[in-house]
């Protein structure tokens, strides 16, 4: 059971890491003067 659990862990480690790529793909798209336009 606790085999199964630590699976699904690094399961959805790996799915944070792919999200996280992409996420930061698209910042760098939006150029620098939207992201700090977004921060302010």
């Amino acid at each position: 059971r606790l085999d199964k659990l630590q699976e699904t862990v690094e399961l959805i480690k790996d799915d944070l890491k792919v999200i996280k790529g992409i996420l930061m793909q698209k910042n760098y798209q939006a150029g620098p003067t939207e992201r700090t336009a977004k921060r302010g």
